[in-house]
């Protein structure tokens, strides 16, 4: 971004050069100021008015002005050539058009050639626009600035830090939130596929516990759940005394444990040899990856974050050390619209309408819609689990465990509000945040349901 302005201050006083000096060595020469003016202005046409005596400073505007005369026109050209291939690319059949000037907006359309980049304001007819600052301000700022452009479309908005269930409404519109750490967490428990192999005692460590270590967590918790007796123990390595706290009262409805560590303390160095599998959440160094190899066990898998996809596997004398995160793999249409989960989610919640008289899809929050979500996205788990024999049952008993978790995870907490419904949105409390088998024949009869849709995808 410097260079880029220093190189425009450098043309703009180029561009500026030749008049000046031609205004000065015009009055040198004797003319009056309008005429000397008037003279220089002309050079950039390349009309050059010889003065009586040689000024060398002239001569040298009498050449610079025309090649930056001729470099105006490259940059108008070129200016015209992009706002063209924008403009032209928005009317495509697929028309998604990237704002913003993040890392992430410039991987996402160097994945994806259906995509144009646009710098200004939104094109109205363009059918997808993803939102991408450096910043969630930037980017809710810039959506909100432009609804009125964008209106009947759909709107993706890049959220880092700030929690989407969190967010109010934008009426009239299509937005869907979605955070890069969410996409690199889900894909990465995805293809692990602990549901298919996995023990049921399993200890996994997540080391380092920023925004994506903090994702990786949540989505392990939603994700890795394949049966009523497992025990997976959660260490984490890195500063999760806040997380620790504001879920005091998350109850993880299984054998299952979160146990929370200092990082790169001496007891961490101690707990990594037990582990079956180790993730490093941050962009990690080699001294780091050599310790870890070191100090874990041999038959440990070790998973460590490369956006650039750099294998040190091919180097080091090792085969249990995997990179994830790659950004050609991450930043790609599929992962940001998720339209195949969305359109499940809608399809259960369309059921419940039917059966529980609830609220329709688009008169969901954004908390109730990302609920639906995460049920969706566990539902493909569900399928795999009834394909080996899983009952009815557990099933529902572990889609239950999903639901309770991730209420937690928003906030949530047990409670029986005093108008005697299920829920109070206000105080984020919900009856059924208890056991399964504690709950009453109808309350269970919601997560059979559930088990019964995704039985049929």
């Amino acid at each position: 971004m410097k260079t880029k302005k220093l190189i425009g201050a450098l043309y703009k006083i180029l561009f500026a050069a030749p008049l000046i000096i031609g205004v000065s060595s015009y009055l040198y020469a004797g003319e009056s100021f309008s005429d000397a003016l008037y003279y220089s202005i002309k050079l950039y046409g390349m009309n050059y008015e010889k003065p009586e005596v040689f000024i060398a400073a002239l001569e040298l505007a009498r050449w610079l002005a025309p090649l930056m005369t001729a470099a105006s026109i490259m940059v108008v050209v070129k200016s015209l050539f992009s706002y063209l291939q924008v403009h032209i690319g928005a009317m495509g059949r697929n028309g998604n058009v990237v704002y913003g000037d993040s890392e992430y907006a410039c991987m996402l359309c160097e994945n994806e050639k259906s995509t144009v980049w646009c710098k200004g304001a939104p094109i109205s007819y363009a059918k997808n626009h993803f939102i991408m600052f450096r910043s969630d301000m930037e980017n809710l700022s810039f959506c909100q600035k432009n609804l009125h452009r964008m209106k009947g479309k759909n709107i993706y908005v890049c959220m880092n830090e700030l929690d989407a269930t969190l967010l109010k409404e934008m009426e009239g519109t299509s937005i869907k939130f979605f955070n890069p750490n969410d996409v690199i967490a889900r894909r990465f428990w995805k293809e692990r596929q602990l549901w298919v192999d996995a023990p049921a005692e399993y200890k996994i460590a997540i080391v380092g516990f920023g925004h994506l270590g903090r994702r990786m967590l949540e989505k392990a918790l939603q994700l890795n759940l394949f049966s009523t007796k497992q025990k997976i123990k959660y260490y984490v390595f890195g500063n999760g005394k806040h997380f620790k706290i504001s879920h005091s009262e998350m109850d993880l409805m299984n054998q299952d444990k979160i146990l929370y560590f200092d990082e790169d303390s001496e007891e961490q160095w101690k707990k990594l040899k037990s582990m079956d599998m180790i993730v490093l959440t941050e962009n990690s160094d080699m001294d780091l990856i050599q310790k870890v190899l070191c100090c874990s066990s041999p038959t440990c898998k070790v998973y460590y974050y490369s956006p650039q996809d750099e294998r040190l596997g091919d180097y080091i004398a090792t085969d249990r050390l995997f990179p994830y995160g790659n950004s050609k793999e991450v930043f790609v249409l599929d992962n940001i619209k998720t339209d195949k989960l969305y359109r499940k989610a809608i399809a259960l919640n369309r059921e419940y309408v039917n059966k529980y008289h609830s609220s329709e899809w688009e008169q969901l929050t954004g908390f109730f819609k990302d609920s639906n979500i995460s049920s969706a996205d566990y539902g493909e788990i569900v399928g795999l689990l009834h394909k080996k024999g899983m009952s009815d049952r557990e099933l529902a008993e572990l889609e239950h465990i999903r639901w309770c978790r991730f209420l937690f995870l928003c906030y949530w907490k047990y409670g029986v509000p005093a108008n005697g419904t299920n829920k109070d949105e206000v105080q984020k409390i919900h009856k059924c945040l208890l056991p399964f088998a504690e709950l009453d024949d109808n309350e269970q009869k919601k997560d059979f349901d559930v088990i019964e849709q995704w039985k049929k995808e």
